[in-house]
């Protein structure tokens, strides 16, 4: 079983906020420092809580989109990140920074 953390929820959350729907491969590709399998168990479970939306296109491509309503503080708090954490701190922002790159 592939094991996940905040820090990918996170990331995908950001990515998402910050580039628009995706599909789950570009996804995949822009969060290199996550496995696959980290990073289908985070969108599967962001999904089921109504963070993410997953929906199929043509063929066996699924776009990955930040749900309305899903705010970002409100996924912040879900995730028990402190506020300004992730940007009050220049160590971890440069680490989030190379997560999302």
């Amino acid at each position: 079983m592939a094991e996940t953390t905040p820090g990918v929820d996170l990331a995908i959350y950001q990515k998402l906020d910050g580039m628009g729907p995706c599909t789950f491969d570009e996804l995949v590709r822009w969060l290199s420092t996550y496995s696959w399998a980290q990073v289908f168990s985070a969108v599967d479970r962001l999904s089921r809580e109504g963070t993410v939306s997953v929906s199929r296109t043509r063929g066996v491509d699924y776009v990955i989109s930040n749900r309305a309503g899903s705010s970002h503080s409100r996924v912040l708090e879900r995730l028990r990140v402190p506020h300004g954490t992730i940007s009050g701190n220049p160590i971890q922002r440069r680490r989030v920074n190379r997560e999302m790159t």
